[in-house]
């Protein structure tokens, strides 16, 4: 999100109108009340002394009500303590977006303007509306009373920082609010296949010599493959080793071993260089298949299987079959994005025919294949220029770029809880379905803090008027008992309302 839209203010924790509004009036009718004693002792005993009921009521619905909204709030802070070494999430809470600062001063300067309608509430129902003084007094009452901004104030900065609390509770980070709070509006989840909705661990399907190999069994074939492939920790060479560990078959010793980004991982045996990768070492080196291979070959994406491709200087030896691991929940995962009428895109190196294959299992008819690490980003440009709103779902490591070209970028399966540079969300489980959590509850938490602001100005534009007199012509009026009685309930339905958030 822009900057220029964003803000780095804290909550006060502290509203002037909370207090001072409540105070300057029962200030206003204490004064009013000691002026009647004090007119009654003096020689007026026909002076009306039941105005000091008002307090009788009036003192015990305050008292009451703060009390209720107090402890309703202690109890949301409470349940929104985040741990110490989450106190990233708490200065990432920092900065707001523009709209909830703003709204904050308004509260706060709102409350002249609640002075100067209750005064002319009262001056004019006395002056013009034959309103005798108590009365004047107890409409100048009734309009402060109903008007302190306390629930206004408590909208939306309530359901943030408990929303915040349930995302680290299941274990959703984020070190950029602003991310977080866009995550249940985006158009489409855009998932890096590897990781996220398959495992990292990749299953041995097979080996296969090509047509015209100079070895002579696939053993061989293994063996060569299996001594590239020790030196690294990808899961798909890891795959190879074990393969090759569980057949007994030694692997070849292979030197100055090095990585070929987007291709696959090469070294050198008797000055002879070894190269295993996909397919698109095979269109680098100008090497064809033969037609029989190819067929096969086009049969193990069409199945979901991932194809290396084993050369040796300039002699294609054969290719080897490997599987994914698609999450038992990923289903799961997908059904329920779905649901929330979220795009989901799929993302991954592999073949076309892999890609299809774990698109059609779970679902997903929108995928990407074939793009190396540094083209991911490029995806993710062209889905946004529609002006759709993308989330990138990726390891935090070789989807860096992408994750930061997205509109929402969410490292999944991170260790720990520390923030990913690239990501502005982070997900510490390797559960999809945590992913569709942390967007539902992006996505219910602004409900809430609309609904929350909704009814408070729904409230007041009702309330006000009628504790201003707008319908004293008809003999109905609000008294302060009750005035203050309706603001700290409002007041409390959003702190109720805030809370219900805990639940689904």
């Amino acid at each position: 999100m822009d900057e220029q839209h964003q803000h780095r203010a804290e909550p006060s924790g502290f509203n002037p109108g909370w207090v001072f509004l409540p105070g300057l009036a029962l200030i206003a009718g204490l004064i009013f009340a000691l002026t009647i004693t004090v007119i009654n002792l003096v020689g007026s005993p026909s002076t009306d002394l039941g105005f000091w009921w008002a307090f009788v009521w009036l003192v015990p619905v305050i008292a009451a009500g703060r009390y209720a909204v107090i402890f309703l709030e202690r109890r949301l802070n409470f349940e929104a303590t985040l741990a110490p070494e989450l106190a990233y999430m708490k200065q990432a809470q920092k900065t707001r977006p523009e709209f909830e600062v703003k709204l904050e001063k308004f509260s706060k300067w709102a409350v002249l303007g609640i002075i100067a309608i209750a005064i002319l509430a009262s001056v004019f129902g006395w002056w013009l509306g034959g309103l005798t003084p108590q009365s004047a007094v107890e409409r100048f009452m009734a309009v402060l009373l109903i008007a302190a901004p306390q629930a206004l104030w408590l909208a939306l900065p309530s359901v943030s920082r408990l929303a915040t609390a349930i995302a680290a509770f299941n274990g959703i980070y984020y070190s950029d609010r602003a991310q977080f709070d866009a995550l249940g509006s985006v158009d489409m989840v855009l998932f890096d296949k590897t990781g996220t909705l398959t495992t990292a661990e990749r299953r041995f399907v097979g080996a296969h010599l090509t047509h015209g190999s100079p070895l002579s069994s696939t053993d061989e074939l293994l063996a060569i493959a299996a001594g590239v492939e020790a030196h690294s920790d990808h899961p798909i060479a890891v795959a190879i080793f074990e393969e090759a560990r569980h057949r007994s078959i030694e692997p070849l010793e292979v030197r100055d071993f090095r990585l070929i980004p987007g291709q696959g991982a090469a070294g050198t045996h008797e000055a002879q260089t070894i190269v295993v990768g996909g397919p698109i070492i095979l269109t680098s080196r100008n090497m064809t298949l033969y037609v029989g291979d190819l067929v096969k070959c086009d049969a193990a994406n069409h199945a979901g299987h991932t194809v290396l491709f084993v050369i040796r200087d300039t002699e294609l030896l054969g290719w080897l079959e490997l599987g994914d691991f698609i999450r038992g929940s990923s289903k799961n995962a997908v059904v329920a994005l779905q649901y929330e009428r979220k795009r989901i895109g799929l993302l991954t190196g592999d073949a076309q025919g892999v890609a299809t294959w774990v698109g059609n299992d779970l679902g997903i008819t929108e995928t990407f294949a074939e793009v190396l690490p540094h083209q991911k980003a490029d995806v993710v440009s062209r889905l946004q220029a529609d002006t759709s709103k993308v989330a990138m779902v990726g390891d935090g490591v070789n989807d860096a770029q992408a994750l930061a070209q997205a509109d929402v970028g969410v490292a999944f399966g991170v260790e720990d809880w520390e923030p990913i540079e690239s990501a502005g969300i982070t997900i510490s489980s390797t559960d999809p379905v945590l992913f569709a959590r942390a967007l539902i509850l992006s996505k219910r938490a602004a409900k809430k803090a609309r609904q929350n602001l909704t009814w408070t100005l729904i409230f007041s534009a009702v309330t006000l008027p009628l504790a201003a007199g707008a319908l004293g012509g008809i003999g109905f009026s609000i008294s302060p008992a009750v005035a203050a009685g309706l603001s700290l309930a409002m007041s409390s339905f959003v702190l109720f309302n805030t809370r219900s958030l805990r639940r689904g």
